[in-house]
């Protein structure tokens, strides 16, 4: 199996807990960061001192660090930040929500389509709660 080299954008409460849950994910890598708050990047950095930080998105998109990010922004930028990530050729994984609005997840799945050997998709970590079945049985 291929290592997956992954990257979060957006390391403060969500984005770290993924760092710490993906330590389980045999097969992914973590290498890079990026954060606009030194603060979060001083907490990766206490576990993860050989990650590569950057401080912005686009920067860690192109720096061919990784294969593929996770999105754990504010939810606004979500939609901008996936659409980059897909158009750079990344996989994206992004924290729910998706977006704030139907026509960006609209947006994001368009440009996903038009790249079918990627993987984008959202977390939603309860589907399988038995609330979660029964609503969508409604």
């Amino acid at each position: 199996m291929k290592e997956v080299r992954y990257g979060v954008i957006g390391v403060g409460g969500m984005g770290r807990g993924h760092i710490n849950m993906f330590k389980e994910v045999k097969g992914l890598k973590f290498t890079a960061i990026a954060d606009q708050v030194q603060e979060n990047i001083d907490k990766v950095l206490e576990d993860h001192p050989d990650v590569k930080v950057f401080k912005s998105a686009e920067d860690l998109v192109g720096s061919g660090e990784c294969d593929a990010i996770l999105i754990a922004t504010p939810h606004y930028f979500h939609p901008e930040l996936a659409i980059l990530g897909l158009e750079n050729g990344l996989h994206v994984l992004v924290e729910k929500p998706v977006a704030v609005t139907t026509k960006a997840t609209a947006q994001m799945n368009e440009v996903a389509a038009k790249h079918p050997d990627l993987i984008f998709s959202a977390m939603f970590q309860m589907r399988t709660n038995p609330k979660w079945a029964k609503i969508k049985q409604i």
